[in-house]
């Protein structure tokens, strides 16, 4: 929640699964989500699992349009996003959104590509 509601939006289910992944692997950012191989590189159903609870929940919000996901926080998901940021620590907050920014400025199918690198050499 605290990575949506720095982004405001994700377009695209694999593009959330490999910045949660590539956050997770490259820059030791404490989520606990076990990945497998998949088509578009590493997956993780209890992540998407994750995402559907929190658009039950209404702190996102799930748009289809053709094949593209795209996930949009709301306002009472900016809330809960500030009060897990209060949490989680200010210094600890600031370098995960540096970590996250640095990822999201890639384009969807390099982060495929580094994703599937990395998942390729934890064999």
């Amino acid at each position: 929640m605290l990575m949506m509601g720095h982004l405001d939006k994700v377009q695209g289910r694999k593009r959330l699964q490999k910045l949660v992944f590539l956050l997770q692997k490259c820059d030791k950012t404490p989520f606990q989500y076990s990945f497998i191989s998949y088509l578009y590189g590493p997956y993780c159903s209890d992540l998407q699992n994750d995402v559907d609870r929190l658009v039950s929940a209404g702190y996102i919000t799930e748009d289809r349009t053709n094949y593209l996901y795209s996930y949009e926080v709301t306002r009472e998901g900016k809330n809960v996003s500030r009060e897990i940021e209060k949490k989680y620590g200010k210094n600890k907050a600031k370098q995960l959104y540096a970590d996250l920014d640095k990822l999201d400025s890639h384009r969807t199918e390099d982060l495929v590509k580094r994703s599937k690198q990395i998942m390729s050499g934890m064999v």
